[in-house]
């Protein structure tokens, strides 16, 4: 979750926190060497990802939102419509390169059928 205000023209980003809301069974296979999957569950902020002295701040307030179920399933279908984007826009893509592939197929066998066949 990017952090942004209007002030500042929704591009800086105040704050970048990350949110696992799965169990903890969820996160086990990402966990790397040494880590804990507890570090991915529940808020946190992205340590990869701007971060300002106000992170911690607006992290606590996240933490206070997450308080209400109904915002969480917000979160949560937010992140479904996201992923669905996303999911559609590689169908698509591959979709598109399939039937470019496809038509210069068809290109070049049309092609090579006017050769053997002149008129």
């Amino acid at each position: 979750i990017d952090v942004l205000r209007p002030e500042t023209g929704w591009s800086k980003v105040w704050a970048t926190i990350s949110y696992g809301w799965e169990s903890l069974d969820f996160y086990r296979p990402w966990a790397v060497g040494d880590s804990d999957p507890i570090q991915i569950k529940g808020p946190y902020l992205d340590p990869l990802n701007p971060q300002t002295k106000y992170s911690s701040a607006l992290l606590n307030l996240f933490r206070f939102l997450i308080q209400s179920p109904e915002y969480v399933l917000r979160l949560q279908r937010h992140y479904q419509m996201f992923r669905e984007s996303v999911d559609r826009a590689d169908n698509r893509s591959h979709s598109q390169e399939t039937n470019r592939i496809e038509n210069r197929r068809k290109h070049l066998r049309d092609l090579k059928r006017r050769r053997r066949h002149p008129r």
